[in-house]
């Protein structure tokens, strides 16, 4: 059995790569398995979700209003996690980009111009 402590990320149905070295009196051997295409050896960090907004009610149709957004599971604040959010009535007619504040928990989302 091996037990590995992840990094902090974002993703679900991650592939795993191990690597295994060893130290022989011959020298160092190395082994390397990955499971990239087994669904029951992935890894996936737990889904977001969001316990709170301001500033989402009664905003200007302009799109100069940005949304704080409180949560979970948003990532670490890092080039590789960019988060975008969509919305409307439907949940889907406006797409924006998401700036993350905290690691995790705190992001702010400029609304775009109404329709």
């Amino acid at each position: 059995m091996i037990k590995c402590t992840t990094v902090e990320g974002v993703g679900v149905n991650l592939g795993l790569e191990v690597t295994i070295q060893s130290q022989y009196p011959e020298g160092l051997r190395t082994c390397t398995v990955n499971v990239f295409d087994n669904v029951n050896a992935s890894i996936s960090y737990s889904p977001p979700h969001i316990t709170g907004m301001e500033n989402a009610i009664d905003m200007p149709t302009n799109g100069t209003t940005s949304v704080t957004i409180q949560g979970a599971n948003f990532g670490p604040q890092e080039a590789y996690n960019v988060i975008s959010a969509t919305y409307g009535e439907m949940g889907t007619e406006y797409s924006t980009n998401c700036v993350l504040l905290s690691d995790n928990s705190l992001m702010t989302c400029q609304v775009v111009e109404g329709k």
